[in-house]
């Protein structure tokens, strides 16, 4: 998996891209990410801190009046509940296509998906519908603008249940500590890769990031 360059084409969803301020570099300098049309992806080893980044940069796109769909397989995104403007949907009440268009598009809502308490059939069952529900709904209102994939190895591998994801259509943000089971995608170009790494002894946590102006540079 390779970090491409921007892709050049601003399509409905966005007509004037921003940029997003996510840290700092040594010099002081503000780390910058594309706010829309881009593909992310975030990598990491176990508790690096992975899911604490695609949150902020959920929290950002959210104050930018972005829609964001996460797909939570672990729970770890339940807490983004608190901000406003987002909701939290679990087992007995996972979104139709119907509904979900309406929450993203008419109600002006991010949604957190949160499949923890599911049992592995219904996940599997679940996901291998979502894939085809995201195109159409983007296909229809341009919505959600961006989509987060957790543990996206899993539901995106050899064996994965998801399918009709197109990282061509951008908007992606995958999160993995297995970035070479990304083996579904029809495109493995992102605009940004972020690998996140452990604490230093100062408790603050650090990132590489590689973009088109940068190669694994800290911050």
């Amino acid at each position: 998996l390779v970090c491409g360059r921007a892709v050049g084409k601003w399509g409905p969803l966005d007509p004037a891209p921003k940029s997003m301020h996510i840290g700092q570099f040594a010099d002081g300098s503000h780390v910058l990410v594309p706010a829309a049309m881009a593909n992310v992806l975030i990598r990491g080893a176990s508790n690096a801190g992975k899911s604490t980044l695609a949150g902020l940069l959920v929290e950002g796109w959210n104050r930018l009046a972005y829609r964001v769909l996460i797909i939570d397989p672990e729970g770890d995104y339940v807490g983004l509940g608190e901000l406003p403007g987002v909701v939290v949907l679990g087992a007995g009440e996972l979104p139709s296509e119907k509904v979900l268009g309406t929450l993203l598009r008419w109600g002006g809502l991010s949604v957190v998906l949160d499949l923890s308490t599911m049992d592995a059939d219904e996940t599997r069952a679940y996901l291998a519908q979502l894939g085809g529900m995201i195109t159409r709904l983007r296909e229809a209102c341009g919505m959600p603008h961006w989509v987060v994939l957790d543990e996206a190895h899993v539901p995106l591998g050899r064996r994965g249940p998801m399918k009709g994801i197109r990282l061509r259509d951008t908007g992606f943000a995958l999160v993995t500590y297995q970035p070479a089971g990304l083996s579904k995608l029809d495109d493995s170009r992102f605009d940004v890769v972020l690998t996140a790494v452990a604490r230093d002894a100062g408790k603050r946590r650090q990132v590489l990031i590689s973009d088109a102006d940068h190669d694994c540079v800290p911050f």
